[in-house]
Formats: C-alpha cells, sequence, structure tokens
C-alpha cells in the first residue's frame, strides 16, 4: 500500500473535557523500587533509563506500551515509523483525557470472565441474548460483593 495511516480518536472523544472525559490514560506497566533493596540508587537509574531514555525506546520499542516520556517516544520513533503513528494519537488524544474514574469492583474477574463470555457467543456456544443476560448477571454479582 503506498497511502500513510494514520489515526484518529474515537467519537465523541472531544464531548468532555476535565471530569467527565471520556478518555483517560492507561499506563501499562508501573515499576517501583523495594524498601529492602541492596542498591536502591542502581535500580532507580534502570528505571529512569528504562522510562527516559531514547536508546532505551529505540532498544525496547513500544512492547510496553506507549510511555509518558518524550524523549522515550523520541527514540522509538527513530527506530520504526510506525510507532510514530502511535505516538502521533497520543499527542492528539492528550487534549481529551482526564482522571480515571472508579472501577468495576473486582475488575481483573470482570474482564476475565467477560471475555470468556464474549468467545461463548462469538462461537456459537451460547446466543447473544445469553450473553448479554451472563454479563449482567457477573456484573450484578460483582458490584454486591
Amino acid at each position: 500500500m503506498t497511502d500513510r495511516l494514520g489515526l484518529a480518536p474515537p467519537p465523541g472523544a472531544h464531548v468532555g473535557r476535565g471530569a467527565g472525559t471520556p478518555l483517560w490514560p492507561q499506563p501499562s506497566q508501573f515499576m517501583s523500587i523495594s524498601r529492602d533493596a541492596r542498591n536502591p540508587d542502581a535500580a532507580a537509574r534502570v528505571i529512569n533509563f528504562m522510562i527516559n531514555d531514547p536508546e532505551a525506546g529505540r532498544i525496547m520499542g513500544n512492547d510496553r506500551g506507549a510511555p509518558a516520556s518524550a524523549s522515550f517516544r523520541s527514540g522509538m520513533q527513530a527506530a520504526d515509523p510506525v510507532v510514530g503513528i502511535i505516538n502521533n494519537y497520543h499527542d492528539l488524544v492528550a487534549q481529551f483525557t482526564g482522571p480515571m474514574g472508579d472501577h468495576v469492583p473486582h475488575d481483573t474477574e470482570w474482564n476475565a470472565s467477560g471475555f470468556l463470555i464474549h468467545q461463548q457467543v462469538a462461537f456459537g456456544n451460547l446466543t447473544p441474548a445469553q450473553g448479554g443476560q451472563q454479563l449482567y448477571d457477573l456484573l450484578r454479582r460483582l458490584m454486591a460483593q
């Protein structure tokens, strides 16, 4: 293909700004240093390299998700032009993001069970109505816990 592609925000992304904003940044990984670390300064330097250094961005790419650090992203973009499209998207939608609201209680179970229900519907083991009822029942149960 010869056309250059890009990404655009989802419809309605511009509607809310600040509170009630429909988009939020979602970190892909958190890193921390244990209070019992033998060499916390070295650990801090490794983390700093992994999240800020353009050379780390060039080496690691976006396997860990799109990072907040512009310098890291510049290294990623230098290594892979497709990553530039992803970075441009993140820069574009940043103006439409706000703080993340509350999660569904027990959201890991919601995600895992919801995926299984989706698969059962997709492969014809459940009707869409049955799958919808199971999702509804699951959410009601999780919110009651």
